[in-house]
This record gives structure tokens, C-alpha cells and sequence, in this order.
């Protein structure tokens, strides 16, 4: 299984989880790459306006991103939302991504429970400890119940909470709660937007199977648990978007 040539693929870490959690697909996948998020001075509320700051960041000088050649962006969890707003993004600047990958993530804002907005004012009001364990008791250890998962798994997730920044955990849980971006605006991207969902997944809203693959055994934190199917499906889409490629090019 190997990926398009010359076709790079940047995947954005979800909320409380880094590059470890996608492991597997960087193993089987040469040109894709889990990036670092940009540092700010100042936390910000608009997905957009993150967006710009991660679009500034990873095309300038020696970036990760090079938008003149055909790329893929994706993400898991909260990394979707944002690669979908990079993506409408580099579409105005005339450098749209080839498509779009969610993986336990969203297409619209509705999908996005409001248990988010509602944690990142608790975070903010309430002392660190009890908001931590807010946030444990919801997004680690009902989520591996829901999905569940095997202890390596369990202790990968775990880990990654512990390592988490704090104030980036923050920002990301309000990115999620004010994030607009409508179903009818996916419908008519002018980019396909491809979806994997895992159907036990307790953190997100399941989407509808017209515009998801839906995995009937799976839940948030698929990457790890069902990886090989994970793997399977993203070369899929490289595969056929290599093939239209070549159709286009001139004999």
C-alpha cells in the first residue's frame, strides 16, 4: 500500500491527542505528516482565524505545506474542523486541497455538541482540578468505554491527555463551540469532503451514511482501534484521486 507520489497528505491532531494517536497511518503512509500547531501569544476564538494562522505557518519559507503541489488535508476530532477551514481557505487563494479527510470529526457545526462551549467556560470559572475532571470523566473514560477499547489503546489516550496543554486544550474546546461552518456549505464545497465515523462514537454527533462511511463497529478513537481499516480507506481516496490525476495530464 503506498500513497499517490509527490501527493502529500497533512493530517491535524484532535482535541487532547498528537501525532501518537495516528501512528499507524504514518507508518503505512510515506507522505503523510502530523504537523505541530503554530505557537500563539494570543488564544483564539474563530476557526477562521486560526486557520490563517495555520496556513501562515506551514506554507512560509521552509513550511510543511507546499500548495503548489497536489496535497490532501485532514484531520481527527477538532484537527477536522480546522483542515476544513484551511481548506476554504486555500480555495480562495487559488490553491485548493485535492480533497478533504475526517476522521471522527465533523462537516457542519451542528454536528458538534455543545458540551464543548459549555467545558470551556467551566474551564475558565472553575478550578483547574475540577475542570480537568470534567473533561476526563466525558472525553477519556466514557470514550473508551463507548468504543471499548483495548488497554494499549486506553493507556495511549491517557497519556496523550496528561501531555496535553492546558491553555491549548482550552482554546481548541472553544474552537469546537463557535465554529459555523453549515452542512450546506460541505454539500457544496468546492473540494470533496470524505468521512470516516465510527458509530459508537460518544463524543461526536454520528452523521448521516449519505455523506459518512460509517464503521458499525467503531468508535472515536479508530485510528488506533480499527487502524488497518482506517488505512484501507484513506488509500482509497489517494488511489482514486491519483487516477483522475492522471487522466487529466496531457499524453
Amino acid at each position: 500500500m503506498t500513497s499517490p507520489d509527490k501527493m502529500r497528505l497533512l493530517m491535524l491532531p484532535g482535541l487532547a491527542s498528537d501525532k501518537r494517536l495516528l501512528l499507524a497511518q504514518r507508518e503505512q503512509f510515506p507522505e503523510l505528516i502530523v504537523t505541530e500547531w503554530p505557537t500563539l501569544t494570543v488564544p483564539v476564538r474563530d476557526p477562521k482565524v486560526f486557520a490563517q494562522h495555520c496556513w501562515n505557518a506551514w506554507t512560509t519559507g521552509e513550511g510543511t505545506l507546499a500548495p503548489d503541489q497536489p496535497y490532501f488535508i485532514g484531520g481527527t476530532s477538532v484537527g477536522g474542523i480546522i483542515a476544513i477551514e484551511i481548506a476554504w481557505l486555500a480555495h480562495q487563494l487559488g490553491k485548493p486541497p485535492t480533497a478533504v479527510l475526517l476522521i471522527s470529526s465533523c462537516r457542519s457545526w451542528q454536528a458538534v455538541p455543545r458540551w464543548y462551549g459549555r467545558w470551556a467556560d467551566w474551564s475558565e470559572k472553575l478550578p483547574k482540578w475540577v475542570a480537568s475532571k470534567l473533561f476526563v470523566r466525558r472525553q477519556v473514560v466514557q470514550s473508551l468505554r463507548r468504543d471499548a477499547a483495548n488497554p494499549q489503546t486506553a493507556q495511549l489516550v491517557e497519556a496523550m491527555y496528561q501531555s496535553a496543554d492546558w491553555k491549548q486544550l482550552q482554546m481548541f474546546a472553544r474552537l469546537m463551540a463557535t465554529w459555523r461552518r453549515e452542512e450546506a456549505d460541505a454539500n457544496n464545497a468546492p473540494f470533496p469532503i470524505h468521512q470516516l465515523h465510527g458509530r459508537f462514537d460518544s463524543l461526536l454527533t454520528k452523521p448521516s451514511p449519505k455523506h459518512a462511511t460509517l464503521l458499525l463497529d467503531a468508535g472515536h478513537w479508530m485510528t488506533a482501534t480499527h487502524a488497518n481499516t482506517v488505512n484501507n480507506w484513506i488509500d482509497a481516496i489517494l488511489r482514486d484521486a491519483l487516477l483522475k490525476h492522471s487522466k487529466r495530464k496531457p499524453a
